[in-house]
Parts: C-alpha cells; sequence; structure tokens
C-alpha cells in the first residue's frame, strides 16, 4: 500500500520531536535556504517562493514550501532577510518565520559573511485526522482505541536560532551552517503531561566551483552535506549556466545503499526582466521508487540587483552569474 510510509507517525508515542531539515532540491541555487550568512553575498535583493511536492502518490507525502526575501545594506556592509517555511509530513505540521542577519566583510580575494537567524518554531497535529486499525470511527465518535494516539490537536511553539558562516570568491564558494544552533524545548498546548518536545541541532555544508568554459557557459561542480548528528545526506552533482539567461543541473543524492534517495535534474529559464523560474524533478532511486511518482519542486524568483539601501563605494566582482 503506498500509505505505508506514513505509518511511523502514526506510531509515534505523545512526543513532538523537531524532525530533520525538509528535503530541498533547490539548494544548489538557492544558498540561502539553509544560511542565513548567504544573504548579501550577491549583492542584490531577491525574493524567492519554492513549491515542493515529495514522493508523488504517496498519501501524507512530504509537502514544502517556502518563502524568503533578504537585501543588502551597503551603510553597514550587511544584509537583513526573512524566510517562512511550512512543512508537512504524514499528519504533522511544522512552520517557521526567521529573520535574518548578515555582516559582509570584503577581502582582497573574495567576501566573507557571517549570519544569524531568529524566529519561532511551530509544530502541530491534529488527532482527529489519524485512522488506527483498532479504532472506532463514526457519526460523532472518535476513538484510536490506543493510549499513544492523542484525539485532540496538540501543538507545540519554540524560539528558533541559526547561525552560518559563507565565503564567496570569483572561483568557489564555502558555506557551513548550524539549525538550531541552541536546541529549545517546545511549549506544548492540546495534551496531558506526558508529551514533551525538543528541537534538534542540524549542519549543512555547502561548497561549489566555477569554472568559465568560454564566454557563454559557465560549469559549476557543488556538493551538499546535510546532518543532525544521527542522519547524513548528500548531493553532489554540476550546474550549467548561459548567459545568465537559461540554467540547468543534475545531482546525484545519497552517498551508500541506506542513504541513495534520487537523481536531480533541473532546469531554469529568465522568462522576464529580473524574473526566473525553476523547475526541480527528482527520479526516484530508493526502494520507495515502486509506489512513488518521483517528487517536483517548483521556484520563482524576482532580482533586483541593486540594494534597496545602496552607497556609493567600489565595486567588488565576486557573483557568478549561475546564483543570481
Amino acid at each position: 500500500m503506498k500509505n505505508y510510509v506514513i505509518l511511523l507517525y502514526l506510531l509515534l508515542p505523545m512526543f513532538l520531536e523537531g524532525q530533520n531539515l525538509p528535503q530541498m532540491s533547490s539548494g544548489h541555487w538557492d544558498r540561502y535556504e539553509y544560511n542565513p550568512a548567504f544573504g548579501g553575498v550577491s549583492g542584490a535583493t531577491q525574493i524567492t517562493a519554492h513549491l515542493r511536492s515529495q514522493w508523488q502518490g504517496i498519501d501524507g507525502q512530504p509537502q514544502t514550501q517556502m518563502l524568503s526575501a533578504y537585501t543588502p545594506i551597503d551603510l553597514i556592509n550587511s544584509a537583513v532577510g526573512i524566510q517562512f517555511w511550512a512543512d508537512q509530513i504524514g499528519r504533522i505540521k511544522s512552520q517557521n518565520f526567521l529573520a535574518t542577519y548578515s555582516y559582509l566583510q570584503e577581502l582582497p580575494f573574495g567576501v566573507l559573511s557571517v549570519g544569524i537567524a531568529a524566529g519561532m518554531d511551530r509544530k502541530s497535529f491534529f488527532g482527529t485526522d489519524w485512522r488506527a486499525p483498532d479504532g472506532e470511527y463514526g457519526v460523532g465518535v472518535i476513538s484510536h482505541n490506543d493510549p499513544l494516539l492523542s484525539e485532540q490537536k496538540i501543538s507545540g511553539i519554540a524560539p528558533r536560532l541559526d547561525v552560518g558562516i559563507y565565503f564567496s570568491s570569483p572561483y568557489f564558494e564555502l558555506g557551513l551552517s548550524s539549525q538550531n544552533v541552541t536546541p529549545f524545548s517546545y511549549i506544548v498546548s492540546g495534551a496531558g503531561s506526558d508529551l514533551e518536545g525538543v528541537q534538534y541541532r542540524s549542519y549543512v555544508f555547502q561548497g561549489s566551483y566555477f569554472y568559465a568554459i568560454n564566454d557563454a557557459y559557465l560549469l559549476v561542480p557543488s556538493i551538499i552535506v546535510k546532518t543532525n548528528g544521527r542522519f547524513t545526506q548528500t548531493e553532489v552533482g554540476a550546474g550549467v549556466d548561459y548567459l545568465g539567461v537559461l540554467k540547468g543541473g543534475m545531482y546525484f543524492r545519497g552517498y551508500n545503499s541506506s542513504s541513495i534517495d534520487a537523481l536531480i535534474i533541473q532546469a531554469g529559464y529568465q522568462f522576464a526582466e529580473n524574473t526566473y523560474v525553476y523547475y526541480s524533478f527528482d527520479l526516484g532511486l530508493s526502494a520507495l521508487r515502486k509506489v512513488h511518482d518521483n517528487s517536483h519542486e517548483i521556484s520563482l524568483r524576482y532580482v533586483l540587483q541593486d540594494p534597496l539601501f545602496k552607497v556609493k563605494r567600489e565595486k567588488v566582482i565576486y557573483n557568478p552569474r549561475f546564483i543570481e
């Protein structure tokens, strides 16, 4: 059955646990997703929206939406931004709202940025949406007959704090970030005293190299490594940029028999002035490929080449076309 994947969530005890990072395929060209220090590195004001449907066709499949925006503030060598995440896996919903700040230091060989993101993390589920094998359900009657499954709406809220560092040069970029760097406990409502919640710290490493094939084509090999100390996932591949108008890429997610997940195929196009559309197709390679119809992600980005808060200063070239 296609819905067997979500049985994990139906068997959860009364315990709200901060899950690992949402799975996104756009992190190779949108590095701000996981690293607040990237805001401002491009020197432009950007607004980006992502919509992801993972493991299409499975009941309770992961679904993620993200909206972000940032702009440099040249006057103080900084950048500010916001991020809003909405994520659902099975019957468990997560929302995050973050405000970001980064400070940029120009170096003779590139730009170094350190950033912080602070906000709120909320998780919730409706116990009435669940169905247990031995439960009783009818008009006005919902009983799971299972002490581990709640019949209430349960939600938890906690502060969230992320940090990151990012280095950008004309030839390569490196970034390291930590999500929930100081794990907090959730303040839980809608359940008894046996329910608790905790966040888990995650780390993301991002690296890329820029190779100009000629005046028109730019090749960008890149890698992303994500871990929470218990589980690790990698993505390795390369993207190609043609005059900043057409983009494409192919990446492999996984590094061993238990982590191999998908082959990611990407395409992007500048269809209007300052406006881009991207599409990512994840071809499933794990055992789950037999019960799902792959994963899809579409993104829109609007770019203003100048900061909203601009001062005149010497121009420094450090941003490749592929990440504009």
